[in-house]
């Protein structure tokens, strides 16, 4: 859950879902040294958060996404802490800043990822495909294929 749907919820993932395992410590408000000690084998949680089919975040994902940091340059786990190292968050405003956000510390709304999702697929399979695909339909390709894969509900 990465997007607003709406002006007065946080439906989106914020900095207090967060938490880091660094040098086997765990860490809520982790200070910009201790994200520069990351190392490989390091990892980034990311708690769940509430979203319109679940608004507890505890039917449809009620644990953790763990990531690990292993220094590359395309280490999502790498990603996250350099959210955090450009724009430090600390106390109570992790509970409401978006770990994803625009160039005004706004959370990104559905409509500006979709654009986005269409200019790459416009460019990688033309304007014609990419106008069927949405994230919605990637979603439901991802089960289906999950499905098939034999993966449990």
């Amino acid at each position: 859950e990465i997007v607003a749907y709406d002006a007065n919820e946080i439906s989106y993932l914020t900095r207090c879902h967060v938490t880091y395992r660094i040098g086997g410590k765990m860490i809520s408000e982790p200070n910009a040294a201790e994200l520069n000690s990351m190392v490989a084998g390091d990892l980034v949680f990311i708690a769940p958060c509430g979203s319109k089919p679940d608004q507890f975040g505890e039917q449809h994902c009620s644990f953790p996404s763990v990531i690990e940091f292993n220094g590359t340059p395309t280490c999502a786990a790498a990603a996250i802490r350099d959210i955090e190292l450009e724009s430090p968050c600390r106390g109570e405003e992790r509970r409401t800043r978006p770990l994803f956000a625009d160039e005004r510390g706004m959370p990104y709304t559905y409509g500006t990822l979709n654009r986005w999702l269409h200019l790459v697929l416009a460019h990688l399979i033309g304007p014609a495909a990419a106008a069927a695909f949405s994230w919605h339909s990637f979603r439901i390709e991802l089960a289906i294929a999950l499905r098939e894969a034999g993966c449990p509900d």
